[in-house]
């Protein structure tokens, strides 16, 4: 069985993993606002089906936000 402490042999490549990851958290708290502020702008119009589409697209930023965390307190672990 491959030792996942084996696969990241260097710290660097662990460290670069871990500013990858930061990254994507950054990256998805900017998304998730803007799909916040633009959920608010549609119900105000009233357009239901864009509110909807619109609410989709802010679970799955949420979704991705809770495993970009996932995988970084993973990597705390790891090390």
């Amino acid at each position: 069985m491959l030792d996942i402490l084996s696969f990241f042999q260097t710290e660097g490549l662990l460290l670069i993993f871990k500013v990858l990851i930061l990254v994507l958290i950054f990256v998805y708290i900017i998304f998730s606002f803007i799909v916040i502020n633009r959920v608010k702008s549609l119900t105000r119009t009233i357009n239901l089906a864009a509110a909807k589409a619109s609410a989709t697209l802010q679970f799955i930023s949420v979704l991705f936000f809770f495993i970009a965390i996932s995988l970084f307190i993973a990597t705390i672990v790891i090390v």
